[in-house]
């Protein structure tokens, strides 16, 4: 659950992220292929370009839906099926969730607070929870 007080920190913050979003996503995914050199080959045949904008896009729905995160429950179905098809499997949300906190942390500096990396921990806990749980559903219907 995301509190109103970390709502507003994330919105605070992600006004600050907007700005650098191309930053942050080419940040992001040049350290998860980095700590993670495996992660390459689930990127293989993606256009970086274009997953680099997606990533972006997804941030800010997420954000811009903040207080009401199960209207998106559509979006989180589609994302689970889409992850599923390109061999993304439920467990490789930690490490990819915690490459993009250090990567927001990154670009925000001395605004990446403990009360601001709580609030984006607990947005990114939340969405992670919802999509791997439809990960699972889609593996049970298959």
């Amino acid at each position: 659950m995301i509190t109103p007080q970390q709502i507003e920190k994330i919105r605070q913050s992600w006004g600050k992220l907007i700005a650098f979003s191309s930053k942050l996503s080419a940040a992001h995914y040049q350290k998860l292929f980095e700590k993670y050199p495996d992660y390459q080959n689930l990127f293989h045949f993606t256009d970086m370009k274009k997953q680099k904008f997606q990533l972006s896009g997804a941030i800010a729905l997420m954000v811009a839906k903040l207080e009401k995160l199960e209207d998106l429950e559509k979006d989180f179905k589609y994302f689970a099926k889409r992850h599923l098809d390109r061999g993304i499997n439920p467990q490789d949300f930690l490490p990819f969730g915690q490459v993009l906190l250090e990567s927001i942390g990154e670009v925000l500096g001395k605004e990446w607070t403990p009360e601001v990396r709580d609030s984006w921990q607990a947005l990114y806990d939340t969405i992670a929870k919802a999509i791997t749980k439809s990960m699972e559903e889609w593996k049970k219907a298959s």
